[in-house]
């Protein structure tokens, strides 16, 4: 029976997918002995799925000192009723990796990204990216370079999210292999062949570099020219 005065009951829900929940009682579904309820009665929850990360290097393998662009691509789902807000992630690089002499730093996820924007950071932070709409990404951008060679494997902490509620997606990961600098070539040639005895002609000495970053001279190269 229903008490004067009325009652409540109170039930504890969940829901795995994202999006606008309407719950409604119809007009008439209530029958008692006093009638039906005349009106329906409804109630929308809105339910967030928590954003996702992905990350990308520009290029699979660089020489150790070259340096690629590390991307960092955050999306809030589109099944979601709304806009999410306080976006955060850390990504703590591998050892010997870091942020290149020459950054060019780029996002349009808002807030604030320190450390990350700097030659020589090893980690990347964001916390209070702006609000992002359902359906859209945001994008973090920095140069980076290894220090010394191999394969490194670079996973990201969980990504979250503070608004409308507290949010937290899962992590992403890339690899970029770093390759050992090429050895240095050096050729030479004469301009001519033959020489008469007190003539000149000119000596080129060529130094070759195929790698994708310059190399430095360690020690100075001196070429002895032979008797006469």
């Amino acid at each position: 029976s229903i008490a004067a005065g009325g009652c409540t009951v109170v039930v504890n829900v969940t829901s795995s997918t994202a999006g606008a929940a309407t719950n409604t009682i119809a007009a008439g579904a209530l029958t008692t002995s006093a009638g039906n309820n005349a009106s329906a009665a409804s109630a929308t929850l809105n339910v967030y799925a928590p954003p996702t990360i992905s990350k990308a290097f520009g290029a699979a393998s660089i020489a150790q000192g070259g340096a690629t662009t590390l991307t960092l691509t955050i999306a809030n789902p589109a099944g979601n009723p709304g806009a999410i807000s306080g976006l955060a992630v850390t990504d703590a690089f591998p050892a010997g990796l870091q942020v290149a002499a020459t950054p060019s730093f780029s996002s349009t996820c808002g807030g604030t990204v320190s450390p990350g924007q700097t030659a020589a950071d090893t980690t990347l932070t964001l916390s209070g990216g702006s609000s992002l709409a359902a359906g859209s990404s945001c994008q973090i951008q920095v140069s980076v370079t290894g220090t010394t060679t191999g394969t490194k494997n670079n996973t990201t902490g969980t990504v979250s999210a503070t608004g409308p509620v507290a949010l937290t997606g899962t992590t992403a990961n890339a690899s970029l292999t770093v390759n050992a600098l090429a050895a240095p070539t050096v050729s030479k040639a004469f301009g001519v062949t033959n020489l008469a005895s007190g003539g000149n002609t000119r000596l080129t000495v060529t130094i070759g570099n195929t790698n994708a970053s310059a190399i430095t001279l360690t020690s100075v190269l001196t070429d002895t020219l032979p008797t006469g």
